[in-house]
């Protein structure tokens, strides 16, 4: 029961950095992101990512709107998973995933699977990573990149 209260209080702090943004990619209408999986995504993958989207749901104003490739808006999130194992030549895990915003799309990627070899060992480090990658997609920044910044660090 700790680790879960643990994760909620983490979520809650990620919520209350998350400001409003000047740019486009970051209004969400109403609130509600679309969204659609690319078709390399596994349905393992897809199941994880979406547990951590009803994590945020369950703790934020923010809901997630599935929506097929074909019906998907212009500003959208778009979820792409690579489909090479996580694991390293030595066996260890590794994990890397980015947010970009080309257009009006919201490009949410990973460079490794998310549920195979290591990574399915270390479920809590890549649940964190998936929420981190969500939160950038909302315009989360962390801390250090705030414009505001250097009033903070000396």
């Amino acid at each position: 029961m700790g680790v879960v209260l643990i994760k909620m209080n983490i979520l809650s702090i990620l919520v209350l950095i998350v400001g409003a943004s000047s740019k486009r990619n970051f209004r969400w209408e109403n609130n509600t992101i679309p969204y659609c999986f690319d078709d390399s995504v596994s349905t393992d993958d897809i199941d994880l990512i979406k547990s951590q989207m009803k994590s945020v749901e369950d703790n934020t104003c923010l809901q997630f709107s599935e929506t097929a490739e074909n019906d998907v808006p212009s500003h959208h999130l778009r979820i792409s998973v690579n489909q090479t194992q996580c694991n390293d030549e030595d066996g260890k895990m590794r994990h890397l995933g980015r947010v970009d915003f080309p257009d009006e799309t919201v490009w949410l990627q990973s460079s490794y699977t998310l549920t195979d070899g290591e990574c399915k060992n270390n479920g809590d480090k890549i649940r964190g990573l998936i929420l981190s990658l969500l939160f950038s997609a909302f315009g989360a920044t962390r801390i250090h990149q705030r414009p505001d910044r250097d009033q903070y660090i000396q």
